[in-house]
């Protein structure tokens, strides 16, 4: 079956990530294109995606997959669902989801990992180190609680008790749970209690 009934709508470089490696490959002369075929008043999903075309010869020796994820210096991050082999023209035609628009992820956190050492009583003592930055997130409820619900959508953050999520205008939290996504459509939760705040 041909592949048609695309308008080429702009050029972009995008940069592919391997989500089985975290290898990182630019692409430098992909075409965004739109399906004539796509509803003008889609649902949430389809207004967060986009599709684009390139030459296999710009992804020498890889091949794409779903939960790969591409990103622009414009639009962000676009998490990868499904792959078409255009064999007969030579190119790779992915469909991807802009996964901070769907779940209106407006907040960032930088991700740190304590390491423990034992003090001069033998105390475990954590030291943290950046493990993960600017971390795209939704922070529920907003305001001034002390435990509160933290959405990611990112598939670098794998997140471990203790561990400390820090917003842009230092409000820190402590990690206490974190229930991963199956898939590149469901959130990932983090149970969090803000530092300082009384833990329950």
């Amino acid at each position: 079956m041909q592949d048609s009934f695309t308008i080429f709508d702009q050029t972009v470089a995008l940069t592919w990530f391997n989500a089985r490696t975290s290898n990182a490959t630019v692409i430098p002369h992909a075409l965004r294109v739109h399906s004539q075929s796509a509803s003008p008043s889609g649902t949430r999903i389809e207004k967060c995606t986009a599709v684009w075309r390139f030459p296999k010869s710009e992804l020498p020796d890889e091949i794409p997959f779903p939960g790969d994820w591409v990103e622009t210096g414009k639009t962000g991050r676009w998490t990868v669902t499904q792959v078409q082999d255009l064999d007969r023209c030579g190119e790779w035609k992915l469909t991807a989801v802009n996964l901070m628009q769907y779940f209106d992820l407006r907040e960032t956190v930088d991700v740190f990992r304590p390491v423990w050492t034992l003090d001069e009583y033998a105390v475990p003592t954590p030291t943290y180190h950046l493990l993960v930055p600017g971390v795209p997130a939704k922070i529920l409820p907003s305001g001034t609680d002390s435990r509160v619900e933290i959405h990611f959508a990112d598939p670098r953050v794998c997140l471990a008790i203790h561990d400390r999520l820090v917003t842009p205008d230092e409000r820190i939290f402590t990690v206490q749970e974190f229930h991963p996504g199956k898939d590149w459509s469901e959130i990932s939760r983090a149970v969090c209690v803000r530092f300082g705040c009384a833990e329950k």
